[in-house]
């Protein structure tokens, strides 16, 4: 039985790449919130941060979020974002 492969939606390339389609459809430079919607287990919490770092030093966002992230996922990306100086989440939306 063939095991089908897992990929990951945050991955950095992705995370990078998506909001500068979004940004094209709404017609403007830059989005003012990206919302991460899930938390990916596949993919690591410093990828993600330094992604998301980019983008905003780059000026394609001003600003992410979080949402349907546990305490503990959350905590540990605020306490990564410190350790290497990269921006902290900005919002968090309770599980729903």
């Amino acid at each position: 039985m063939a095991m089908a492969r897992m990929t990951s939606a945050l991955r950095g390339v992705k995370i990078i790449k998506h909001p500068r389609g979004q940004s094209d459809a709404l017609g403007t430079d830059y989005i003012d919130l990206y919302q991460l919607h899930a938390f990916d287990a596949l993919t690591p919490i410093e990828e993600m941060l330094y992604a998301l770092d980019e983008l905003m030093r780059a000026g394609k966002i001003r600003y992410f979020g979080v949402s349907n992230y546990s305490g503990w996922h959350l905590m540990k990306m605020m306490s990564l974002a410190i350790n290497i100086h990269a921006q902290p989440v900005i919002t968090s939306l309770l599980l729903h």
